[in-house]
């Protein structure tokens, strides 16, 4: 019988609210999707598995795998005991305020030591009910940052097709209307729409209105409200995507942000 574990979600009220994903024996892959935030993730069992870009990229226990804000990324989960890590989201303006001003890119794995240590101790201080300080936060992203990639970053291209799907995110989405309404051929648009963002036309507008979502649900607007607003059909449809693409119910997700 397949398990599919346990996700927990959390918020910490230092640094402007970081939050915390803690996955154990987790058998569900997730989505393409991206996320606003930096994603550092400690690998704690099994060969985690992410999709970026095209590759597939593996880390063993105790790697740490990050993912840059926007970027898109498809976690998979096929482990038969199922996968354990503990996700960091942290904010680009927390980087970029201890990097001079400038955002960090880094190798989508890492095996630094130190920055795993701090990792799992900010891990374990979460789970025992301890107190997390803004100093440990600090001290694990000074130590991320002497890793950081010292190469030109490419700034995303948010093209006229990426435009005019934002603008549809509320609304039914039909592949041949909207192709129709650009003038190109239901193929071309899912092809230019890939190489844009990674992701098919449908995949993108579900993707951006998760993304919308979570900034409603974290001012306390009722679920079903959230999915209306967001262009799903109802609350269920609603739950379906948002599980898959963040591992969470929306009622998880927002439990942290009305305490």
């Amino acid at each position: 019988m397949k398990h599919n574990g346990s996700a927990t979600y959390q918020r910490f009220p230092m640094l402007d609210g970081l939050t915390a994903l803690q996955a154990e024996q987790y058998q569900n892959s997730f989505a393409p999707h991206s996320h606003e935030t930096f994603q550092i993730t400690l690998n704690e069992s099994g060969l985690f598995k992410n999709q970026i870009n095209g590759h597939c990229l593996c880390a063993w226990p105790d790697a740490l795998i990050i993912t840059h804000p926007d970027e898109i990324h498809t976690t998979i989960c096929d482990q038969p005991m199922g996968h354990s890590f503990f996700t960091l989201y942290v904010s680009p303006d927390l980087f970029s305020h201890r990097n001079n001003g400038i955002a960090p890119r880094f190798a989508h794995v890492l095996h630094n030591t130190g920055a795993s240590s701090l990792l799992q101790e900010i891990k374990h201080h979460s789970q025992t009910g301890r107190s997390i300080s803004a100093h440990q936060i600090i001290k694990l992203l000074d130590q991320l940052l002497t890793e950081q990639l010292h190469e030109p970053v490419r700034v995303a291209d948010h093209s006229w097709l990426t435009d005019h799907l934002q603008e549809t995110i509320d609304q039914p989405f039909k592949l041949a209307e909207t192709a129709r309404q650009t003038g190109i051929s239901s193929f071309k648009l899912i092809r230019l729409c890939k190489a844009e963002t990674g992701m098919t036309p449908l995949q993108f507008v579900i993707n951006q209105r998760i993304l919308s979502s979570q900034q409603l649900l974290r001012q306390g607007v009722p679920i079903t409200d959230v999915a209306l607003q967001c262009g799903f059909y109802d609350a269920a449809h609603f739950h379906r995507h948002f599980k898959k693409l963040t591992g969470l119910t929306p009622a998880s997700f927002r439990k942290p942000w009305l305490s």
